[in-house]
């Protein structure tokens, strides 16, 4: 067996080319060593002969002196010969190795990959609802997303750094781009994904997004919008809105999440290549250039967008973080967007955070009407064949049968909260066109009831197709598969599990039917569930949500105790509203609930909104134990905590959305205990009350209006700006010292819109 260490082998024998290159060399050296000499010895034998003593005399120590030169120039020459030639080596390197990459691209461009690849990718895109998500009654179209799409806005409420803390201003925000987000929030003013995307011409260091909304607010529709535009008109969002040019790459990470979250994940470049790219339509048949997705993502071309972390299963989640910041900090020239709800997000996302974090905003009464007209005009259009439309005519129908929806929407409020969710608004439209003549439904539960019907009774009738089971029963088992889903926490199950669970119901309804063949009929005709990949799953969450609690109701007294059991868990949050809002009085179940602490108390509030029966004794109860814990840490001179449990009553309050109007109307009751509480606890030294005065004193005048000088010398005299700049949250000190003097500090430290709430203490005479 050979040794593994080989002995060195005896360097080859020179060849006739290195020993000529070796004599110029020697000749080159000698020539650099002796010519300096050879003109002194000259001179000095030339002033002898002329016996010119003077001459003589000088010209010998420059003799001298060229002979050392020719010494120290022989070792000299030699060492910057080898500098020479190493860096001629690695210049030489270098330069093949651009070559090769200038070859590489030069190849990717002739072979139209780029190309090939947006158009796989757009065409995944193209369609407002992808993968079946909202069930399409019959007879309507699924639109195009251009077609319909409306921005959505979007808001800094959630701003915060990376640790989590509340921001003055964003991270690597150049101040020009920073003061014209926050000039465009305290207006109101509308700002969408492209206005974020712009800053990034002057603000680079704003690569990382994330982008925060509850469930059926557009958060993937407005990444497959900005895909289907990057896709199909490169250069269009350049010329339009003065952003980057992007490649974008779509991610869905309930999709991906198995992958990305074993032991040994693929990296960024080898998901796209080996997983996204042959998925996409027509993915399989594209040949992808070598090291493709490395070179781009090396690059500022590269838009990355991770869609749904709350789609990751919790035990995945942890995992699936620190791998998406690990490609965030490997690949820090692209820009990235993830997207989530809230809850996940603060609570799982255990990895160090994108810079700058967004909410998107519900739908106002502008985007409402523009999203129906354009819906309406769609199905208008595509009811008639094209050889029989009359443009005028379809532009009139589709004007006046949405102008009729418009109109019942904004008499009834409760209509008027739903259409605030694009998924909502979209499900409105569809039973409104569906069934012209019916009433819409105004509670949220009615309409996924409704929906329901319309996908199992009327659809099968319409379509002329015979169920295997009716309406009720397929409900029914509909109903136990979510159950069983919630209680797995899963969205999606295996097929051999589902036909588990189909044939265990279909034994329990006694129906001798055969479970693939009724899974194989309630796909294709209700489309409320629905294949993807190798899994299947609901065709929202939202559905597996609702006919959870359904089912939950229909067990009563079991159905219930399973809510308490899980009333916590964030998985089960959405159904356990439903599930509120369904019974006929849900008053006993919230006392109950708040026996379980903090958490549980904080929820049942949320819950007494769902349902108007709450006995209003409940109601005050629950409102009063809510502020336990905040009371709790003023006692215990917590005073940072408290200021963060402050900002979280307030918020939910305020249902999450920090409007202008919300804190003009905040209740006065609720903000006085709130008040009383600091000032209890402070021994009156803090205090909305205690804020209000010193605001007037820098000149503030209360009457529901933004005054910025008034409002920055209140900062300045508490300690929140220094030296023109608002101090970061987590550099204010939360001390009693701190509280001397009225110096109060707070987490409204940075946010202009806490002076419209001094106006409302005045009000609620505080």
């Amino acid at each position: 067996m050979p040794s593994s260490h080989q002995p060195e082998r005896d360097p080859d024998p020179p060849t006739e080319s290195s020993a000529e290159r070796q004599f110029v060399q020697k000749a080159a050296n000698l020539l650099i060593q002796w010519s300096p000499l050879g003109g002194s010895v000259g001179i000095l034998a030339h002033s002898i002969l002329q016996q010119n003593w003077l001459l003589t005399v000088l010209t010998f120590p420059v003799m001298l002196v060229t002979v050392v030169w020719a010494k120290y120039t022989e070792n000299f020459t030699a060492r910057v010969g080898d500098w020479a030639g190493e860096k001629g080596k690695r210049d030489a390197d270098s330069l093949t190795r651009g070559l090769d990459q200038i070859d590489q691209a030069l190849r990717m461009q002739l072979s139209g990959f780029d190309g090939k690849f947006l158009k796989a990718q757009s065409t995944a895109c193209r369609l407002y609802v992808t993968d079946n998500e909202v069930p399409i009654p019959l007879g309507l179209t699924n639109p195009d997303l251009d077609d319909v799409y409306v921005p959505l806005q979007l808001s800094r409420d959630f701003f915060r750094s990376r640790d989590g803390e509340m921001l003055p201003n964003l991270p690597g925000l150049q101040r020009r781009d920073a003061e014209a987000l926050i000039e465009a929030a305290e207006n109101r003013k509308p700002f969408d994904i492209w206005d974020i995307l712009t800053r990034l011409q002057t603000s680079p260091n704003l690569r990382s997004l994330a982008i925060l909304a509850w469930g059926g607010y557009g958060k993937t529709t407005l990444l497959r919008h900005l895909t289907y535009c990057y896709c199909t008109r490169p250069r269009a969002p350049r010329r339009r809105h003065q952003t980057p040019e992007f490649i974008p790459v779509l991610l869905m990470l309930r999709t991906w999440r198995d992958a990305i979250a074993q032991p040994n994940p693929p990296s960024l470049p080898d998901l796209i290549t080996q997983h996204h790219i042959p998925k996409l339509p027509g993915g399989k048949n594209l040949t992808i250039p070598a090291a493709w997705a490395t070179r781009l993502l090396h690059s500022d071309r590269a838009l990355i967008m991770f869609d749904g972390f709350d789609e990751v299963a919790d035990e995945q989640r942890v995992a699936v973080s620190r791998w998406i910041a690990e490609q965030m900090q490997t690949y820090d020239c692209c820009t990235f967007i993830l997207t989530s709800r809230p809850n996940a997000y603060s609570q799982d996302y255990a990895a160090e955070r994108p810079q700058l974090e967004l909410k998107v905003e519900p739908f106002d009464e502008d985007r409402r009407e523009k999203f129906v007209k354009q819906w309406y005009l769609v199905q208008e259009r595509n009811a008639v064949s094209p050889a029989s439309r009359n443009a005028a005519a379809v532009e009139e129908t589709a004007d006046r049968r949405a102008t009729d929806l418009l109109f019942q929407i904004e008499q009834r409020e409760e209509l008027v909260d739903l259409a605030e969710n694009p998924l909502m608004l979209s499900m409105i439209a569809m039973f409104h066109r569906s069934l012209p003549n019916s009433q819409l439904p105004t509670r949220r539960t009615e309409l996924y009831r409704e929906i329901c019907g319309l996908q199992l009774g009327f659809r099968p009738i319409a379509k002329r197709i015979d169920l295997l089971l009716d309406a009720e029963p397929s409900q029914k088992i509909l109903q136990t598969l979510a159950l069983a889903m919630t209680e797995q926490e899963k969205t999606s199950l295996a097929e051999p599990d589902l036909l588990t669970h189909i044939a265990e119901q279909l034994r329990r309804l006694d129906e001798a039917v055969a479970p693939a063949k009724w899974l194989e009929q309630i796909v294709q005709v209700s489309e409320l569930l629905v294949k993807r990949d190798e899994d299947y799953e609901f065709a929202h969450r939202s559905f597996q949500e609702y006919l959870t609690a359904v089912e939950l109701v229909e067990r009563r007294e079991a159905g219930e105790a399973r809510v308490l059991e899980h009333f916590t868990a964030e998985f089960w949050q959405n159904t356990i509203l439903l599930y509120v809002s369904l019974l006929r009085n849900p008053s006993g179940l919230i006392r109950a609930a708040c026996k379980q602490g903090a958490d549980a108390i904080a929820f049942a509030y949320d819950c007494c909104k769902m349902n108007r029966r709450v006995e209003d004794a409940v109601k005050a109860e629950v409102n009063q134990l809510r502020y336990g814990r905040l009371e709790n840490l003023l006692q215990s001179g917590q005073w940072k905590t408290a200021d963060q449990e402050t900002f979280k009553l307030m918020s939910q309050t305020l249902e999450r959305s920090w409007t202008v109007e919300g804190l003009l109307n905040y209740p006065c009751e609720d903000l006085r205990r709130l008040n009383d509480l600091w000032l209890n606890y402070s021994n009156g030294r803090f205090g909305f009350s205690v804020q209000k005065e010193i605001y007037v004193a820098c000149g503030g005048i209360l009457d529901g209006q933004y005054h910025r000088e008034a409002w920055e010398t209140f900062c300045d005299r508490l300690g929140w700006r220094q030296d023109g700049k608002y101090v970061y949250y987590n550099k204010l000190i939360f001390t009693s010292n701190s509280f001397s003097d009225g110096k109060i500090t707070g987490w409204g430290c940075w946010d202009p819109r806490m002076g419209f709430l001094f106006s409302r203490t005045e009000t609620c005479r505080l």
